[in-house]
C-alpha cells in the first residue's frame, strides 16, 4: 500500500498548508476536517506514515483520534504531529506524547519552516523504517522537546485584558441589562440548526462571563447567567481568539474533571469568538449539549460565520444608541446653522480624498459608496462599482492576491443579516503592501447596511518587523539573542534539509570568566564580552551567524561548513581572543566545542554534541577546540 499522509484539520486554510508541506516531500496527503472523517480514513488506508491533528476536531477531538491511530500503526512508523492553537491542549499532548506517540507539538501560529521540519524529520523517520536500505543506521531518537507553554515576553497580557474590557464598556455590553430578546430568537433558530441543547451569546467581563443571550439553558446556568472567569471552555476563546470544538468533554484530557461535565450536564461544547471593532474578543457564541455534539468541518463554517453576525448585531446596537445621540446634536446644529446640506457635501468630498479605501453598502449588501482611493486600487472608476454586489467586490479585490481563493476564505460573511469582519492581508497587486480590512454594520435609512475601511498599514506592519528584531538582538554585543538566533537556526536547518547543504555550530564560553566581574567589576566584564564579539563578527563570512547564547556562551552558526571547517573557524576565534590584551579586562581565553548537525537530525543533538565538546575543552585544561 503506497504511503500517505493524513491531516485532521477543520480551518481550511491551514489544511491546505499542512497539505502543500507535505506534497514537497513527494508524499500524497489525504485531509479530513473533522475527527470521524479522519478516523474513516483509517479504516479504508490504513495506518498512514505521519498524522497531522488539531486537538479541537469536530465529531472526534484530536485526542481520540490519536488513541485510533495507536489502534492502527505503531509510533515509530505512523507518528503524529500536533498544531494546535490551545496552550493547556498542547501541555495535556505534552503529557501523553508517549503514550499517543506525538513526535512534535506546534501552536498555530508556528512558521510554515517549523513545521516543515517536523513533518520532515517524521516522513524521513518511518519511511526509512517501512523500508529500510541494506545495512542502513535506525534513525536517531528525536530530541527532547520544550512541552512547556510558551509566552512572548514583550506582550503585556494585562494592558491586552484592560483594553478589551475597555471596549466591552463602552459598547454597553454590561451585566445589568435584560436578556436580549432579538438575539435570544437568533439562538433558538442556531439551536434548531445546529441541533444542539442550548445556545448562548457570552461576553466575557472582568470576573465572569455573563450571558447577554440565551436559548435552552435550564438549571443554575439559568438563574445566575453567568459562569466565573477561570471557565476553562470559555477562557481558551477568549484567550486565544481561536474557535474550539469539544465533541465529548466525558472523555477529554482536559475538560473532563470540569462539575458540570462530572455532573452529565454538559458532554457537548463549541464556541467561536465575536470580535470588537478594534479585533479585541468581546465574548463568544456558544453551542452546548448534555450529548456529543454532532458539528462536522461545514458546520463550524457556518458556527464562525454565524459568530461574525452577532458580532455585527453587537457592535450595531452600540453604534445606534451613540448615532441616536449623535443625530440628535445635528439636528440641533442643523436648526441653528442650516448648514446640514453642505456639511454632506464637505463629507462626502473628504471620503473621496482619504488615502484609506472606504465603501458602503446598502441594506441589499450592494455598493452605494466606493471612494476614489479603493477605485483606483482595484483599476476602475468608482462610478463602475455603483450597484455590485458585495461578493462582486470581494472578486474584484480578490484579483490582487496571488491566492485569491484564500483571500476569499478569511472574508466569508452570513448570507443575511449585520455582520463584523477585520483582517489583515498581504497584497501582492499592483505593489507589495500590507492592508488592515474593517467591516461593520452602519443603520441607514433604508435598514443595515455596511462600512468598509481598507487601510495600508504596510509602514505600521514595517516598524513592528523593526521592533521585533530589536526584540531579537542582545543590546550588550549588537549580537541576536538567543530567542533571535534560535529562529535563525531553524530556517538554516530547514535549508540545510532542503539542499543537502552542510551545517555547523561552534560553542564558545569564556574561561573564568567570573573572575573578571569579581575582580575587575561588571563594566569590565562586559567590555570583555563586547571584544569577544568583535572577534567572531571579524572571523565570520557573510552567510554566517554569531549569537549571544546566555551569558558568556557566544554561538556561532557556520552555513555550507563542514566539521574541519568549523574546528578551523572556532581556532582562529580562539587564538584572536587569547591575543587580546586590554588594561580594563586583562587578558582572555575561550574554550570551544564543534559539532556538526548530520542527515535527518535535529539540531538540539548536535547542539547536545557541541556542548559536551565544550565541556570536554574545559576539563582539558581550557583555551582549546574540541
Amino acid at each position: 500500500m503506497p504511503a500517505y499522509a493524513l491531516i485532521a484539520e477543520a480551518d481550511s486554510g491551514q489544511a491546505e498548508l499542512l497539505r502543500h508541506l507535505i506534497a514537497s516531500e513527494g508524499v500524497e496527503a489525504e485531509v479530513a476536517r473533522d475527527g470521524l472523517a479522519a478516523k474513516d480514513v483509517l479504516a479504508k488506508r490504513g495506518a498512514p506514515s505521519l498524522l497531522v491533528c488539531d486537538l479541537s476536531l469536530p465529531r472526534l477531538d484530536g485526542f481520540q483520534l490519536l488513541a485510533e491511530l495507536r489502534k492502527a500503526g505503531p509510533a515509530a512508523t505512523s507518528p503524529a504531529v500536533v498544531v494546535c492553537a490551545f496552550p493547556e491542549l498542547r501541555d495535556a499532548a505534552g503529557r501523553m506524547r508517549d503514550e499517543l506517540g506525538i513526535l512534535a507539538v506546534h501552536p498555530k501560529s508556528a512558521s510554515p519552516d517549523t513545521l516543515r521540519r517536523s513533518i520532515k524529520r517524521a516522513l524521513a523517520q518511518t519511511l526509512s523504517m517501512r523500508a529500510p536500505a541494506p545495512g542502513a543506521q535506525p534513525p536517531p531518537a528525536p530530541a527532547a522537546h520544550n512541552w512547556a507553554t510558551q509566552t512572548d515576553p514583550r506582550i503585556d497580557l494585562r494592558a491586552l485584558e484592560q483594553q478589551r474590557l475597555a471596549q466591552v464598556s463602552a459598547m454597553g455590553l454590561v451585566d445589568d441589562l435584560p436578556v436580549d430578546k432579538e438575539l435570544a430568537t437568533l439562538l433558538e433558530a442556531a439551536a434548531a440548526h445546529f441541533n444542539v441543547r442550548a445556545a448562548i451569546i457570552s461576553l466575557a467581563l472582568s470576573d465572569k462571563h455573563w450571558f447577554k443571550a440565551h436559548h435552552g439553558l435550564a438549571g443554575p446556568l439559568l438563574d445566575a447567567r453567568s459562569v466565573p472567569k477561570d471557565f476553562p471552555f470559555l477562557r481558551q476563546v477568549v484567550e486565544t481568539n481561536e474557535p474550539l470544538v469539544v465533541p465529548d468533554a466525558t472523555s477529554h484530557p482536559v475538560f473532563s474533571l470540569e462539575p458540570m461535565v462530572k455532573e452529565g450536564a454538559l458532554k457537548g461544547f463549541a464556541a467561536a469568538p465575536l470580535a470588537g471593532p478594534d479585533g479585541e474578543v468581546l465574548g463568544c457564541l456558544v453551542l452546548l449539549d448534555d450529548k456529543p455534539l454532532p458539528l462536522d468541518g461545514a458546520a463550524l463554517d457556518r458556527l464562525i460565520q454565524l459568530a461574525r453576525r452577532v458580532a455585527g448585531e453587537l457592535q450595531l446596537r452600540a453604534a445606534q444608541g451613540k448615532r441616536k445621540a449623535r443625530a440628535e446634536e445635528l439636528q440641533v446644529e442643523a436648526a441653528k446653522s442650516q448648514l446640514l446640506g453642505t456639511t454632506l457635501a464637505y463629507l462626502d468630498a473628504v471620503l473621496d480624498n482619504l488615502d484609506d479605501g472606504v465603501y458602503v453598502l446598502d441594506s441589499r449588501r450592494r455598493v452605494a459608496f466606493i471612494n476614489r482611493a479603493l477605485a483606483s486600487w482595484l483599476g476602475r472608476e468608482p462610478a463602475a462599482f455603483l450597484g455590485d454586489t458585495a461578493q462582486e467586490l470581494r472578486n474584484a479585490c480578490a484579483a490582487l492576491f496571488d491566492d485569491p481563493q484564500g483571500f476569499l476564505r478569511r472574508v466569508q460573511v452570513p448570507e443575511d443579516g449585520p455582520f463584523a469582519l477585520r483582517e489583515e492581508f498581504d497584497v501582492q497587486r499592483p505593489k507589495r503592501r500590507v492592508v488592515r480590512w474593517v467591516a461593520r454594520p452602519i443603520s441607514l435609512p433604508d435598514g443595515v447596511g455596511h462600512l468598509g475601511i481598507i487601510s495600508d498599514i504596510t509602514a505600521e506592519a514595517d516598524l513592528l518587523h523593526e521592533r521585533e528584531m530589536l526584540a531579537r538582538t542582545d543590546p550588550l554585543t549588537g549580537l541576536a539573542n538567543r530567542r533571535g538566533g534560535e529562529e535563525s537556526i531553524q530556517r538554516e536547518v530547514s535549508r540545510s534539509e532542503r539542499g543537502g547543504i552542510r551545517l555547523s555550530f561552534a560553542l564558545f564560553d569564556l574561561d573564568e570568566f567570573r573572575k573578571v566581574n569579581q575582580s575587575r567589576g561588571h563594566s569590565a566584564g562586559d567590555d570583555a564580552l563586547r571584544a569577544v564579539a568583535r572577534v567572531l563578527l571579524s572571523a565570520m563570512r557573510g552567510a554566517d551567524l554569531v549569537v549571544r547564547w546566555g551569558g558568556d556562551e557566544l554561538l556561532a552558526v557556520l552555513p555550507s561548513t563542514g566539521l574541519e571547517g568549523a574546528k578551523s573557524f572556532a581556532e582562529r576565534v580562539r587564538a584572536g581572543v587569547e591575543a587580546l590584551e586590554d588594561p580594563v579586562f586583562g587578558k582572555l581565553t575561550l574554550s570551544s566545542g564543534v559539532a556538526e548537525l548530520h542527515q535527518g537530525e535535529d539540531e538540539g543533538q548536535a547542539m547536545a554534541r557541541a556542548e559536551a565538546k565544550l565541556l570536554q575543552a574545559k576539563s582539558a585544561g581550557r583555551n582549546r577546540v574540541m
